[in-house]
């Protein structure tokens, strides 16, 4: 499996959406960023490419906002955003206090367990990655 993720905006619930290429919003905003997972391996020939990926109810992500520029680094735990309908859409939070100016790419971490019996579990970890996928413009400016 090669995970990816799509960037959605104009997100009403889990069958309403936008794909966007990134996520735009100015310095200071404080924006809920919604994302789908993928498998890239499957289906290359889609547009967009890949098949929405479920993965088990239960399944935590964490995203590193990663600056381009400064070298910046923010993580921040996502949240599935229609955990009952959809459980490819996950989504975060940038909040007013965060230092995120430019452009962003975000890397992925995806953990999965199951029960195999016994009281055991598996663990499975997937990595992702959006190239450029938050971009955040200065509120003031300076030409």
């Amino acid at each position: 499996m090669i995970l990816k993720a799509r960037i959605l905006t104009d997100v009403a619930d889990a069958n309403h959406f936008a794909y966007a290429e990134q996520a735009e919003f100015m310095e200071g905003d404080t924006p809920t960023i919604y994302f789908q997972i993928v498998d890239d391996s499957v289906e290359p020939d889609l547009r967009p490419r890949g098949r929405r990926y479920l993965p088990v109810a239960g399944a935590v992500c964490q995203v590193t906002m990663q600056s381009i520029v400064s070298g910046n680094t923010i993580v921040r735990e996502c949240r599935m955003a229609f955990p009952d309908d959809d459980r490819s859409i996950f989504c975060f939070d940038i909040l007013s206090t965060d230092i995120i100016l430019g452009t962003r790419n975000l890397k992925l971490l995806l953990t999965e367990s199951t029960s195999i019996g016994d009281g055991l579990y598996s663990t499975k970890l997937t990595h992702g990655f959006v190239e450029q996928g938050l971009v955040v413009r200065p509120a003031n400016p300076e030409f």
